[in-house]
Order: structure tokens, then C-alpha cells, then sequence
């Protein structure tokens, strides 16, 4: 029940400092040092704003080539994404003076610095692994990469720390620690609150050991996963709790098979969930295994479909078995099941891990034009029958579109909307069925230390919309956007939020400083009064090591 070995929790904002320190100080002798090195581009990082800029220059024709749904991206398949110098961001850090075609490259990552505020309850989406509580919240990260030819290893650490002051709590009907978990009463581990004092964690963040070679990669890797097209509300996996500790292998690229191209991933991870958790089996750990799958037709430019799956089971207590790796090449029909590896405690003969799944699409017409969507289903289908009578079954709808003008060399604007409904309407009425993200068997369900690890502001049933608004000129990013984020236990509404989040990011040479202002107003808050919450943040980025 508590975090594995490889999670070391700090006591204090002392102790993360210090760690801190030193990977400033070994960067900053590596500089000095001017030996064979150059900056390591942040657009490696997953959901970056570099790497969001890269997707919308995608929609006019320029970077291409790769699929959007599988990332992050490789090294492979960063050097087919080429851009001319017509756009706004091409003297930017990330696009500028990066040497990728070296054997031996030495890179030092920009030393990262971010602090949050939340003035009433706590509130963050896709913030990697820091949970941002109410009152203040601090990260730091940095490292660095080397790398000789096919291999690469980059150590890219970070650190959070989380007033995590009080604030009124759902009852839950637990007592001890566990009065903070989930708001369902242990059916998830996704807690309302961290403790009741501060809140630290220090971890590998985007760290990974890979080689890459004849169009396929394989490693160890602590980094972020994003499966699928969507921008804000991913189903499968998204960074919302950061990275977890896995394995993986699939290809560096997108592989040529005369009717289009084809790309995949399968990973083998180890989950723990968070002190706030009552769940026993596998003490507290977890099995994770995945896979996913993109293919681009020959003869449709800038479509891609594919789809994904990933089961859940506890870790036993006797060891992996073979039969563990095999399970995400299983069948769909749970009646048609020759192997059980978990047995459901209500009926040993049936299965009792858990599954998601989905399909997926991603078109980019170019004129500055994209459409994408995905549906989820949560657990198997018990037979075909079911699958054909009631598809929607514990399912989910994703869809999204984006627009972008290039109104000159200096400037591009972006619109884009997303919504996710896993809502069960009125199916649930009149067949149970079990909630998105969560299992009754592997109770943690779909998370990591305590956050979800897909869509990060409701477990089980749930409805979010989203409206964004971004400019791109030389000097940096300005960006709106709009939410509703709804929150549902059975068919009672528990709290809907409205969300309004202006942001603007401005670089100036080596530097970046980003401010954010956000208002939640949230209505019905604990099923008693609605509540409001303002979160202000500042960021800082400072790139190490030499411009080309």
C-alpha cells in the first residue's frame, strides 16, 4: 500500500533543493566543458507547447510524415519532421541550432521552474507528476542526454512540493489515512487530498534508456505516454500523472507496407497507488500492460486510425507468469477466454483483470484543417451478441477539431474544440455497469501513485468540453481557453465546473517566462454550495549549453 522503491518521498523542500542543486551544478559543468555538446530540444517533451506548435504546423502541410497519436516521439522520427524557415517559431530555442545527425551528441535539458497557486481547492490537468493542491505548489526538473549512435540515455529528474492546505473534504465514510482517498469510498485511488500537511515527491520524471535502429526502439523509460489523437482528454494514457516506470519496444518510425505506413508500441509496467488507498491484492502493486497500434493509408494523406488496449491486473505474490505478457494479444469476447489470470472474486470462472480499449482517427486535410476522435470501452464484451446489441456499454466518445490561419511569417491563430463523454445516459438504467477508469477487482483503478493516468478530472462517469484559442508569434504563445468539466456519481450531478484559463508564454533569447490567470467556478461543490477557485502560475525555463 505504499510507493515502490524507485518513488522517494521528500520530507522537507530542503532536501529537494539540495538534489536540485547538484544536477544545476554537473549542467553547469558540462557547459563549461563545450566539449561535442548543444542544447537538448524541449520538443522531446511530451505536451510542450513546442511540441503543441509542431501539431499545428501539421495542419498546414509542413511537419508530416509521423503519426500524432503515439508519442512521444523518438529521435527517429523528430529528423523527418523537418520546417521551413517561413513560420513564427523558427528562431526559437526548440527549432534553432539543434544538431541531431551527430554519433556522439552531449545535451544538457533546460533547467525548469514552476510555481502554482490555488486559492480554494485544488485544481490541475496534465501537469505531469505534480499534484497541484489548494495554496502554493513548486516544481523544479533538469538534466540531461547522451547519446552514441543507436543508444541513448537521457536523465531528466524532477521534484514537486505542495503546501496542500486544508479545505472541506467529501465524507467517504472512511477513517485514518484513508478519510482522504477517493471520494467514492476506496473504489479508486484517486484521492481529495494528499495528507493533512505538505506534500513532496521526487522522481526519474523523463528519464530512459533506449536503442533505436532499423526502424524499431526498445528501453526502459520513466517517461510520459500519450496514446491516442486527443489534446486535452486523452482515454487510454496522457501525462496527467507523469511517467511510470516500464518497458517497452515497437517501432522508431512509421514502417512502409505498400497500402500505407504502420506504427506501434507495446510497454510492461509496474503501478503502485498512493498511502490513500485500502486496496490489498498484489500489495498494493499492479501489473500494467499495453499496446497500440497506427496505421496511415497510402492514399489518404494525413488520415491516421488505430487503436490501443491496456489491462490492469495485481501483482501476484508468486511472480509473473508468461501468461501476464500475453494478455493484451488476447480476444476482445470475455466468453472466449482460454486463459484467467486474475479470477473475479464473484465468479472464479470468469476473468477479473481489467481492460480499456479503443479506436481511434486523426485527420489532417492541411488548409489548416483537422478532425479526430476516439471511442473507449472499459472491460471486455461477453460476447458478440453484446458487442453488436450494446456497443455504448461502459464506452466513451471523444471528438475534436482545430483551425488554423497563417496570417503571415509572423504569425499564426489557432481554434480547436475537444469534448469526452463517459457518461453511461440511459443504457444504465436498465443494465449495470461499472464506471470509466474504475474496477471493482483492481480497485486502484486507471491510475498511478494516487492521479489518473488518462483524463484527469473525473473517474467513473463524466463529461468535459473544451474550447482553446492560441496565437503563435516570434516572441511566443498566447492562449484561451474555455471548459465545462462535469462530474457525475450515478445520475446525480455532483459538481460541474466552468473553467476560463488565459495564459501567455513569452521567450526571449536562452529564456522563457510563462504566467497563467485561471477562474473554476464550481457549481454544487460537495453537493452543498457552489465555490470559487483562482489558480495563478509562473513559469520559468533557462536553456544550458551553447546556441549553434
Amino acid at each position: 500500500m505504499t510507493a515502490p522503491k524507485y518513488a522517494f518521498p521528500f520530507r522537507t523542500l530542503a532536501n529537494a533543493r539540495w538534489v536540485l542543486l547538484i544536477l544545476v551544478c554537473f549542467a553547469q559543468r558540462i557547459h563549461a566543458q563545450r566539449a561535442a555538446s548543444n542544447r537538448l530540444p524541449d520538443k522531446l517533451r511530451l505536451d510542450s507547447d513546442a511540441e503543441y506548435y509542431l501539431r499545428v504546423l501539421q495542419t498546414l502541410g509542413e511537419p508530416n510524415g509521423e503519426p500524432w497519436s503515439l508519442r512521444p516521439f523518438t529521435r527517429t522520427q523528430l529528423r523527418r519532421m523537418p520546417t521551413d524557415s517561413g513560420h513564427p517559431w523558427k528562431a526559437m530555442p526548440d527549432f534553432a541550432g539543434t544538431d541531431n545527425t551527430s554519433v556522439f551528441q552531449l545535451a544538457i535539458a533546460p533547467l525548469k521552474a514552476h510555481v502554482w497557486y490555488n486559492s480554494a481547492f485544488p485544481f490541475g490537468m496534465n501537469d505531469g507528476p505534480v499534484w497541484v493542491g489548494r495554496g502554493m505548489t513548486a516544481s523544479m526538473s533538469a538534466g540531461g542526454k547522451i547519446s552514441l549512435g543507436p543508444i541513448s540515455i537521457s536523465l531528466r529528474p524532477s521534484a514537486f512540493w505542495a503546501q496542500n492546505q486544508r479545505f472541506a473534504l467529501l465524507d467517504n465514510k472512511l477513517t485514518g489515512l484513508l478519510r482522504f482517498g477517493d471520494m467514492r469510498g476506496g473504489q479508486v485511488d484517486k484521492p481529495q487530498r494528499f495528507g493533512d500537511g505538505h506534500y513532496a515527491r521526487f522522481n526519474l520524471g523523463e528519464s530512459a534508456v533506449r536503442v533505436e535502429g532499423l526502424g524499431l526502439t526498445t528501453g526502459v523509460s520513466t517517461e510520459s505516454l500519450w496514446w491516442g489523437p486527443m489534446s486535452r482528454f486523452p482515454y487510454l494514457l496522457g501525462n496527467n500523472a507523469g511517467g511510470f516506470p516500464h518497458a517497452f519496444a515497437g517501432t522508431s518510425r512509421s514502417i512502409n507496407v505498400l497500402i500505407g505506413r504502420v506504427g506501434g508500441r507495446v510497454i510492461y509496467a509496474d503501478l503502485a497507488q498512493s498511502k490513500y488507498s485500502p486496496a490489498s491484492l498484489g500489495r498494493g502493486r499492479r501489473f500494467l500492460s499495453g499496446m497500440v497500434l497506427v496505421f496511415q493509408p497510402r492514399f489518404l494523406r494525413g488520415l491516421e486510425v488505430g487503436g490501443g488496449r491496456v489491462f490492469h491486473a495485481p501483482w501476484p505474490d508468486s511472480g509473473l507468469t508468461s501468461d501476464y505478457f500475453a494478455t493484451i494479444f488476447t480476444t476482445f469476447i470475455k466468453a472466449d477466454l482460454k486463459t484467467i489470470i486474475v479470477r473475479d472474486p464473484d465468479n472464479p470462472n470468469q476473468s477479473g483483470d481489467n481492460q480499456l480499449a479503443s479506436a481511434f482517427f486523426r485527420w489532417s486535410f492541411g488548409a489548416g484543417i483537422e478532425v479526430y476522435g476516439e471511442f473507449g470501452r472499459e472491460d471486455h464484451n461477453w460476447d458478440i451478441r453484446d458487442l453488436i446489441v450494446e456497443p455504448d456499454h461502459s464506452a466513451s466518445i471523444s471528438i475534436g477539431a482545430r483551425k488554423t490561419w497563417r496570417h503571415s511569417e509572423q504569425e499564426l491563430v489557432s481554434l480547436s474544440y475537444e469534448s469526452i463523454d463517459f457518461d453511461p445516459g440511459g443504457l444504465g438504467r436498465h443494465r449495470g455497469e461499472g464506471g470509466a477508469f474504475i474496477h471493482y477487482v483492481t480497485s486502484q483503478g486507471h491510475t498511478y501513485l494516487g492521479q489518473p493516468l488518462s483524463t484527469a478530472f473525473s473517474m467513473g462517469i463524466g463529461t468535459g468540453q473544451s474550447v482553446r484559442l492560441d496565437r503563435f508569434r516570434p516572441d511566443g504563445l498566447a492562449s484561451l481557453t474555455l471548459s465545462r468539466l462535469s462530474i457525475l456519481e450515478g445520475n446525480e450531478t455532483l459538481n460541474v465546473q466552468l473553467v476560463a484559463e488565459l495564459r501567455r508564454t513569452k521567450v526571449r533569447g536562452n529564456r522563457e517566462l510563462s504566467v497563467g490567470v485561471a477562474g473554476v467556478y464550481e457549481l454544487n461543490r460537495n453537493l452543498l454550495n457552489d465555490a470559487m477557485n483562482w489558480r495563478v502560475d509562473v513559469g520559468a525555463r533557462q536553456y544550458l549549453g551553447r546556441r549553434d
